[in-house]
């Protein structure tokens, strides 16, 4: 599985988020508020570069792999996300503001809000940027009856589950990775089909499956850190290399799921 970035945002005022929502929809003329909203709605994607950025890194991040240096460099990643929405330094949030006072001839090329689909499915804007603003940790506390159920099923540590889940899709069920796998645990179709899951998207058959090929990796490998190597770049490169793949993304994923085993525990 190939994990998609989908990175630690930390909105404390959901209002907010809902009225830009509604704005989009209703092109409200509370510009004040509007902007507002479209400049934090921009930080969401300046956070999600730096997030990106930090995956290239050595060690996984600036702060290197330490316990705890996850949370220090989310923290300055937020900072430099929201100053630089401030800013308007990208332009996200003026485009933004355009289509929310309807001049849509000024932005072409960028697809109305309403129109917006997201894995094939119609997703009401709301929901989705509501989704984006929920935390980590509150995603996962959603999923622990799940997470606890397959835990005891397959015999897996309930904290690996979880940060499985928190370095695949961020606790998003329906993250889908530029390669196409999908949901929480960021099942490839023909791995999910393998496993008996019929739908990715829903979070039950996602960790149940995910933690079933997380078991046979655990078993086939009898080690954690091979296990995850398997599980993000395939059983196959594990046996190729006789270990951890020479891949940089898979030791940084690695390196990432420790981050949350520590912080979990």
């Amino acid at each position: 599985m190939i994990p998609i970035s989908n990175p630690p945002i930390n909105l404390h005022n959901e209002n907010l988020i809902d009225k830009i929502a509604l704005k989009l929809n209703s092109k409200s003329n509370d510009n004040a508020e509007a902007k507002k909203a479209s400049q934090q709605f921009e930080s969401i994607f300046v956070k999600q570069m730096l997030d990106k950025m930090g995956e290239s890194l050595d060690k996984g991040g600036l702060f290197g792999d330490q316990p705890g240096s996850g949370f220090y460099q989310d923290v300055l990643f937020n900072e430099i996300a929201r100053m630089i929405a401030e800013r308007e330094e990208l332009g996200l949030s003026k485009q933004l503001m355009k289509q929310i006072e309807g001049n849509k001839e000024e932005i072409a090329g960028i697809r109305n809000i309403n129109d917006y689909d997201i894995i094939a499915k119609k997703i009401n804007p709301v929901n989705i940027i509501k989704d984006l603003g929920r935390t980590l940790k509150a995603r996962l506390e959603d999923l622990e009856p799940i997470i606890n159920k397959a835990s005891e099923i397959f015999g897996v540590d309930s904290k690996m589950i979880k940060a499985v889940i928190a370095q695949e899709s961020y606790g998003n069920p329906r993250a889908v990775s530029p390669v196409g796998a999908k949901g929480l645990m960021q099942l490839m179709d023909s791995t999910a089909k393998g496993l008996g899951v019929k739908d990715s998207f829903d979070p039950e058959e996602n960790i149940m499956g995910g933690t079933k090929y997380l078991k046979l990796m655990l078993d086939k490998f009898e080690d954690r850190d091979l296990a995850l190597a398997a599980y993000n770049a395939g059983p196959g490169n594990v046996e190729k290399y006789g270990g951890v793949p020479p891949f940089k993304e898979t030791k940084n994923y690695i390196l990432k799921i420790k981050k949350y085993l520590n912080n979990l525990e």
